[in-house]
């Protein structure tokens, strides 16, 4: 960045958010949107973003997730029991009829990494 960009211009804010992190950017902008009036119950996104940090984030705030997983170490939990992605598609009744695989309702878990 040039040293003479005025700090107080919306372009220079901007910029400072190209050097953070993508999850802490996106938070940043659905912030910045709700308090501009914009109202939301649910953010779709890609699996790119779908990790647990961003997630309690974005639940934390008010907002559910609507998104596809990626097959990570990463585990989910349903109800009480903690589940690897594989796990997780085994338990969806199998649709032939359907180009979608199914749909899960799910938590993140901490912390959480299979072996």
């Amino acid at each position: 960045m040039k040293e003479q960009l005025s700090k107080r211009t919306q372009g220079y804010k901007r910029r400072l958010e190209a050097f953070s992190r993508k999850s802490e950017a996106a938070v940043a902008l659905l912030d910045r949107a709700i308090q501009a009036g914009f109202t939301a119950d649910f953010v779709l996104m890609d699996s790119w973003f779908t990790h647990s940090p961003l997630l309690r984030s974005l639940m934390s705030n008010g907002l559910h997730v609507i998104s596809m997983i990626k097959d990570m170490k990463q585990r989910y939990r349903i109800g009480d029991k903690r589940m690897s992605l594989k796990e997780l598609y085994a338990t969806l009744p199998h649709l032939t009829k359907s180009e979608i695989l199914g749909s899960i309702s799910l938590k993140p878990t901490a912390g959480c990494r299979s072996s």
